[in-house]
């Protein structure tokens, strides 16, 4: 990861998120909905760091899609506290 983010950032210097923690979250992001149906019509929709603080609180596809689902309904844009019980 940090070979790739010092080869992104030689290549485009000031481009941001893509350090090693950025690119450690996309990463994480991919395995979390790479077999997922829903991830294209709903995760465009919600904000980033509420997509960081789902993947890192709900265990269950289920879960996720619910709270995922909720953020759209309520409109919440900016974080929010998510509690997932599996």
């Amino acid at each position: 990861m940090d070979t790739i983010a010092e080869q992104i950032q030689a290549a485009f210097p000031g481009i941001k998120g893509f350090n090693r923690r950025g690119l450690y979250r996309m990463k994480q992001f991919y395995e979390t909905y790479k077999d997922e149906e829903i991830v294209s019509p709903l995760v465009t929709q919600i904000s980033w760091s509420n997509h960081l603080l789902i993947m890192s609180s709900c265990d269950t596809p289920e879960a996720r899609e619910f709270y995922i689902r909720l953020c759209i309904k309520e409109n919440y844009f900016s974080s929010i506290t998510v509690i997932c019980s599996a």
